[in-house]
């Protein structure tokens, strides 16, 4: 390796402007996400409930909180890229902080989606209910800003990442934000949204528990074949996820992401998963069926389960299957040949 290419790579590993660079940049551009994500989570309330924009016009406090958000990580990614490439001799590439790669691609769609979601509103007015679950303008936005709220987990899969609540806070936040997005964006298959159990219509609700299941053991999956996290970690994780989703369901939504939270901790924390595939299988398996289990003891406690024994296990069964499946995609055979691939990604 000659030396140009040494200080080629040290220049890129180097903290951008006012010291950015590496944990603490995640620190910051999650504090920036979870701003855009609340204001993202409040218009998802809004186009529920129902709102005029020819009353209201397009700048709307949601929207601001919204905008603004992503607007605040535009200007830090410019300022860390720019301050990178001027300071360290990188070209752009180089300069574009590791693992905010397809982050930055994120915000270019953002950028796209802003501008094109006014001129659809202008056009076809505003979204209500699940319209605003699949307007072409909005999975735009919500597919640039999941990009890049996800950037903190990317980073931090290329570095040492030390089992401590410092090094693993931005991985464990940014896995919560990111996963509200698919979570609150079906909420038309969402066991809780539909009122599954409470509700003698049952084919759209067991549909909902596969695509909820599949969900969430892909949150965990992955993260436990890379990282370690401390104890507690993931129940932070599903806390976020759980609010979130609360907010736009009920409160009490919260307590079966808590329940599946709990259960990935515990099982994490006693098997070898990052490389034990038969680990790795039972914590995919455990935590949508926990999930599930929890979300009908919430149901019952509430009121009165009118799904039959069949269906309402069913559901819990199909869930467990969901997970099962996903790990099978997730996990490779012991085996299976070991990967040549480097894995690397900016």
């Amino acid at each position: 390796m000659s030396l140009e290419t040494t200080d080629a790579q040290s220049n890129r590993l180097a903290p951008g402007p006012l010291g950015l660079g590496g944990r603490r940049l995640d620190y910051v551009s999650l504090a920036l996400s979870f701003v855009a994500m609340t204001g993202l989570i409040l218009d998802i309330r809004k186009h529920s409930d129902g709102f005029s924009f020819a009353e209201e016009g397009f700048f709307t406090p949601e929207h601001t909180v919204f905008y603004g958000g992503f607007l605040a990580v535009l200007g830090l990614m410019l300022v860390v890229v720019y301050g990178r490439r001027t300071s360290g001799g990188l070209s752009w590439v180089d300069a574009v902080p590791p693992g905010y790669g397809v982050g930055i691609f994120g915000l270019l769609l953002f950028a796209l989606g802003g501008p094109g979601d006014f001129v659809w509103h202008t056009l076809y007015g505003v979204e209500n209910g699940d319209e605003a679950l699949v307007s072409p303008t909005h999975l735009l936005l919500v597919c640039g800003g999941a990009l890049f709220v996800s950037s903190p987990i990317r980073a931090a899969w290329r570095r040492e990442t030390p089992a401590t609540w410092a090094a693993t806070l931005p991985v464990l936040a940014a896995t919560g934000l990111f996963a509200t997005v698919p979570l609150a964006f079906t909420m038309y298959a969402n066991p809780a949204f539909l009122g599954a159990g409470l509700q003698p219509a049952i084919g759209q609700g067991l549909g909902g528990f596969v695509v909820h299941a599949t969900i969430l053991a892909a949150l965990v999956v992955p993260l436990a074949r890379r990282f370690t996290f401390p104890l507690g970690g993931y129940t932070v994780t599903f806390a976020l996820v759980g609010v979130a989703i609360g907010y736009l369901a009920q409160p009490s939504v919260l307590a079966p992401y808590l329940a599946a939270g709990v259960v990935a901790d515990v099982l994490t924390a006693r098997l070898d998963a990052g490389r034990d595939s038969r680990g790795l299988r039972l914590v995919a398996v455990a935590v949508p069926t926990v999930w599930a289990l929890t979300y009908f003891l919430v149901v019952e406690a509430l009121g009165t389960i009118v799904w039959t024994v069949h269906v309402w296990t069913g559901a819990i069964a199909l869930s467990a299957l969901a997970g099962l499946c996903l790990s099978f995609v997730v996990v490779p055979s012991p085996h299976a040949p070991p990967s040549t691939r480097s894995g690397d990604e900016v």
